[in-house]
């Protein structure tokens, strides 16, 4: 393995950034006025969700925004922001090992990190209902069809038009030489989460190209998406460093709307937790070793809500084989598969109520992390969330 996982961060060039406007709209306004009352060009939209992405077409975005206060048509209007990491912190490439294995094989590989969060054997005899979660990253590869067995719905937000695979492209979008370092994330992702739960319907959206870069308006049309096609759940492994307040606007309309985002901390070894991870609505995931010690890569935070196993990770890897990788981005999947877990014998949990009980649910481990207490979350415990869940 060559290093440590990135955790995909947003970015935009400055022209893009500067040009666009993000605006949720009040029910039955009309678009297209709003673009001509303000000389903007509508470029994309949610629909049925209330979000829309407008090109001010030259004019300044921060007068614009000003002048739509007080229109009651318009809820909120935020910059598309330009977001960019520092050259991949704590990072590195994940690996593949080399050959197509069944099912059985990622249960004896990661048999001690589902042994450390308490994992729950899938009741094979009852499914119960039918739980979708999201997967908003770099999509699924193409060879896993096994995974593709379980996708109920899918989107490509970055090759418009073009199915969601997630496959090596040629890209090098921070320019650092090192070419797709983000190829077979959204793989491992969806790969952990139906490892957890495999009755899973999977939503795939692929917001993040091969080198694991996105926009602030992928992501939001990537969460209307998943709302539009009954997700429950939405695993974000990806974040920014910086404040994004669109992001901040829309995770409250997922609260409104019942869509709960369990997203990464981030892998800079840093007291800092990345958007939309730091945001009160999400479920923020920290990463720890085999003994629950902080992983030296995770990030630590107050507003941190639950920590899982973060370093060798065995899951699906994009073209078909499996692959290991380690990182924050890996630790949210499986806090987002014991929730799923949960939900698949419950009637629908409101997002406030999931993540309460991942917060009571969870092992202390402050004594183990000694100057770290409060800011790590606390360790997943499957069986005792499963069983908050189903109460």
């Amino acid at each position: 393995m060559r290093g440590i996982a990135l955790i995909l961060i947003f970015v935009l060039s400055a022209a893009a950034s500067a040009a666009n406007l993000i605006v949720r709209l009040a029910p039955g306004a009309d678009p297209i006025a709003v673009a001509n009352d303000y000389g903007l060009g509508l470029t994309d939209e949610t629909e049925p969700a209330p979000f829309y992405l407008y090109d001010t077409l030259g004019q300044d975005p921060h007068l614009i925004q000003q002048q739509m206060i007080g229109d009651p048509r318009i809820v909120w209007a935020e910059d598309d922001n330009v977001v960019v990491m520092p050259e991949h912190h704590g990072a590195g490439m994940g690996s593949t090992i080399g050959a197509v294995y069944g099912t059985n094989f990622y249960y004896q590989e990661n048999s001690a990190v589902l042994s450390q969060i308490r994992w729950l054997p899938p009741m094979r005899l009852m499914r119960g209902r039918n739980v979708r979660v999201a997967i908003l990253d770099t999509g699924l590869g193409q060879r896993q069809f096994g995974l593709w067995l379980r996708v109920v719905a899918s989107l490509n937000t970055v090759e418009t038009g073009q199915p969601p695979f997630d496959a090596p492209r040629g890209h090098d979008t921070n320019g650092n030489g090192v070419f797709d370092e983000g190829t077979g994330h959204g793989t491992m992702v969806a790969g952990i989460v139906t490892i957890m739960w495999p009755p899973t319907g999977l939503v795939i959206v692929r917001i993040a190209d091969s080198d694991g870069y996105s926009t602030a308006w992928r992501l939001i049309k990537g969460l209307a998406f998943a709302w539009a096609n009954g997700s429950e759940l939405a695993n974000v492994s990806l974040g920014a460093i910086d404040n994004v307040p669109a992001l901040n606007d829309v995770l409250d309309w997922c609260e409104e709307v019942g869509l709960l985002v369990v997203a990464a901390i981030g892998n800079n070894g840093q007291r800092l937790a990345l958007t939309p991870a730091r945001n009160s609505k999400a479920v923020c995931v920290t990463g720890v070793l085999p003994d629950d010690v902080r992983a030296p890569f995770s990030n630590w935070e107050g507003a941190a809500d639950a920590a899982a196993p973060a370093t060798g990770i065995k899951s699906y890897w994009w073209d078909g084989t499996a692959g290991i990788w380690s990182g924050t981005s890996f630790a949210a999947p499986f806090v987002t598969g014991a929730i799923a877990s949960g939900l698949a014998y419950s009637p629908p949990r409101t997002p406030e109520f999931l993540r309460d009980a991942v917060r009571v649910s969870g092992d202390n481990i402050d004594p183990l992390n000694p100057g770290f207490e409060d800011q790590l979350g606390s360790r997943l415990n499957m069986a005792r969330l499963v069983q908050i869940i189903r109460q």
